[in-house]
């Protein structure tokens, strides 16, 4: 079972394209100055939405367990606070003091 960061930044809008246990996936990250909150979609490659609109929140599953359907990433995708403080991200520290991790779903 692997446990890995996803390397993502603080830019108000960004997209991201990863490999998670096999299948490629695009993340969109975006900060909502009027909410003070992140929020994330999660996409096939190819820009078939499986996730939406969804809050960044530390030590919440962002997909996982409570998802269904077979395009979802099997394993675990969280927010996670470096500092141990659990405080959601603001602009300026997601990505550095908050990172979004995600756990593979073999070995469980």
């Amino acid at each position: 079972m692997a446990l890995f960061e996803l390397p993502l930044t603080n830019y108000p809008d960004s997209e991201a394209t990863f490999s998670l246990e096999g299948v490629s996936y695009v993340i969109r990250t975006r900060y909502n100055e009027r909410a003070g909150a992140w929020f994330f979609d999660l996409s096939l490659d190819d820009g078939t939405a499986l996730i939406t609109g969804k809050k960044v929140v530390v030590s919440w599953l962002l997909s996982g367990f409570r998802e269904a359907g077979s395009n979802i990433p099997p394993g675990m995708l969280y927010a996670s606070d470096t500092s141990a403080s659990d405080i959601d991200p603001t602009l300026e520290d997601f990505g550095t003091r908050v990172v979004m991790r995600y756990r593979e779903s073999t070995g469980w």
